[in-house]
């Protein structure tokens, strides 16, 4: 499986957050996050020079923001991320739409299972029409998809312990009887494609160049958003939420100054071991409340509760 490589060979794990300057609002508010992982030359040949969309994830449309306008703007994104990394000589991508029974695949904010469900369904069809236009548009030579690992060629090797245990999850939920329309609904969950290999060419492109893990850029390390289980911690722990445009920016903001304070002097913004955020000094445009040293948020600071925004989900 997965842990018999991931814990034994370096690779690159990516966060890749997209921001929106929301129109009569204060400040931006964060509109999407996605995890990837990159094994170059170094990684064992199952894994070697192909990268890997973890998992996605998208806040509540706002400001009278439609469905297409945010699904041209994931699309964008992701292609750009394929195309990116096939100029630097990765030969595949992986991508993999994790079962809706797991319940810790998202980023931002945990969805109801029946939610799960729809955005499973919803999230295969906008890869095979993603894959599908990078193709015409020259940037993927070919791909694969299938419902199971085996039928589309993706590598065992590739997922993570806590992966594979939720893939037999899912397994063990799709074996259970019901009625028949429990069982319709589940028939079509296990015939979802959810494996996805997109083959680029990297490699003959490169003339075999072994795929580097892009050191010529700057990057920033971080313990809040090191691994996506590290940054749904820190959303919980910190109480952020989304779904509203109050909610949205001030989150967005304390989001932003434990990613900036991770560079300052004064080391890490967040506590591993409490799983608190510690204080930086106190910002009045944070609207929180300072107390013992940590920075904490209260739905007085948040503008009080709001009513459930329209979730960012790709439409089918």
């Amino acid at each position: 499986g997965g842990g018999r490589y991931i814990e034994a060979y370096a690779y690159r794990c990516k966060a890749i957050l997209a921001f929106r300057c929301l129109p009569g609002a204060a400040c931006d508010a964060i509109t999407f996050g996605m995890y990837t992982r990159e094994y170059n030359a170094s990684a064992p040949a199952a894994l070697r020079g192909l990268a890997m969309v973890e998992g996605f994830d998208s806040t509540p449309l706002y400001n009278a923001e439609t469905q297409e306008e945010r699904q041209r703007c994931l699309t964008a994104i992701l292609e750009g991320y394929i195309e990116y990394v096939s100029a630097l000589g990765f030969t595949s991508v992986l991508l993999r739409v994790p079962p809706p029974t797991d319940d810790r695949a998202h980023i931002f904010s945990p969805r109801e299972l029946t939610v799960r469900c729809k955005a499973s369904q919803h999230v295969a069809l906008w890869y095979k029409r993603l894959l599908q236009g990078a193709q015409d548009r020259g940037i993927v030579s070919h791909f694969d998809f299938a419902h199971s690992k085996e039928a589309a060629g993706f590598p065992d090797e590739a997922l993570t312990a806590q992966e594979e245990e939720a893939e037999a999850h899912f397994s063990l939920f799709l074996s259970r009887a019901g009625d028949a329309k429990s069982r319709a609904v589940l028939d079509a969950l296990a015939r979802t494609d959810r494996f996805y290999v997109a083959y680029l060419g990297g490699a003959g492109r490169h003339n075999g160049a072994p795929p580097t893990l892009g050191d010529h850029l700057p990057t920033l390390e971080s313990p809040v958003a090191e691994q996506r289980r590290s940054f749904n911690a820190f959303c919980a722990q910190e109480r952020l939420c989304f779904h509203t445009v109050a909610h949205a920016q001030l989150s967005t903001m304390v989001l932003l100054k434990a990613l900036r304070a991770d560079h300052d002097d004064q080391g890490p913004a967040w506590d591993h071991a409490t799983g608190a955020l510690r204080a930086t000094g106190h910002d009045p445009q944070l609207g929180g409340r300072e107390a013992d040293g940590m920075l904490s948020l209260d739905d007085g600071g948040l503008g009080g509760p709001g009513g459930e925004n329209e979730e960012g989900l790709l439409e089918p």
